[in-house]
């Protein structure tokens, strides 16, 4: 099912102004956010960065994410309309940059999944802290872009074999199985 060898890029979007109050970037952090991204995309090797397929929020907000990444890097492969699930399937790893439904499916999808955002901007519930502490001791959560990027190298020949492990696998389904049922 990792046959493809893409790493998908999975980002999102809000409007610039707050609508309703939840834990996200707001206003003018969502620069910070975008930042991150590029981070990320500079210290993955550029070797990788020929695999990675970059999916943008279905809206961009006026955050001129396309213009930002291609200004900065080589031609990226961006994927806007295929359907999330198949482009799960068909990814080798999953990166993504936020604390939001996407992070869930990823791992009720038993993909390797790398997360990373900035817990200042995307805060958890304390009583959540623990079960996603889990995730971070076993390399699925970073706390930076550099964190996570390193991570996807590590793993990008033989994603599998971290994935699979016991340790992983056991933070992965407490997770799923306390808040993704």
């Amino acid at each position: 099912s990792h046959r493809h060898g893409s790493i998908l890029f999975v980002a999102t979007g809000h409007p610039r102004y707050l609508y309703r109050f939840h834990s996200t970037p707001v206003g003018s952090q969502w620069a910070e956010y975008l930042d991150w991204q590029l981070r990320f995309l500079s210290t993955l090797p550029e070797s990788l960065r020929r695999h990675l397929v970059f999916r943008p929020y279905r809206y961009d907000y006026g955050h001129a994410v396309r213009q930002r990444i291609n200004e900065c890097f080589a031609p990226i492969r961006w994927e806007a309309t295929r359907p999330f699930a198949r482009l799960l399937r068909q990814a080798r790893i999953v990166v993504i940059d936020h604390c939001m439904t996407t992070c869930l499916e990823a791992l009720v999808a038993n993909v390797p999944t790398v997360l990373f955002w900035d817990p200042h901007r995307w805060e958890l519930r304390a009583a959540a802290e623990s079960w996603f502490e889990h995730l971070r001791h076993v390399g699925i959560l970073w706390d930076s872009p550099e964190g996570a990027a390193g991570k996807a190298a590590q793993i990008y020949h033989e994603p599998t074999v971290w994935w699979e492990s016991h340790a992983v696998q056991e933070a992965r389904r407490s997770v799923v199985q306390r808040y993704a049922l």
